[in-house]
């Protein structure tokens, strides 16, 4: 088991217990069902969204730099 101080406080790492809720922080449990569905899979080619087919949506381009965000929308053709 290891040790550290962080200000006035002693913190212990255990085995098996991989995160610490410091004061003023907060934590969520996400359901792995819930995840699988933000992912898309071997069958998401064949769903419809909003009466669209997946390979008929818009798609958007984004370029993110430290000083700028471009997002520019496109059909599935590629036409703006």
């Amino acid at each position: 088991m290891k040790q550290f101080r962080m200000g006035s406080q002693k913190i212990r790492v255990v085995e098996g217990k991989k995160d610490i809720v410091m004061d003023g922080e907060d934590t969520v449990t996400i359901s792995d069902s819930n995840s699988k569905k933000l992912f898309p899979d071997a069958s998401t080619r064949y769903q419809i969204f909003d009466g669209k087919a997946y390979n008929q949506l818009d798609i958007v381009n984004v370029k993110s730099t430290p000083n700028n965000t471009i997002m520019s929308l496109t059909n599935y053709k590629g036409k703006l």
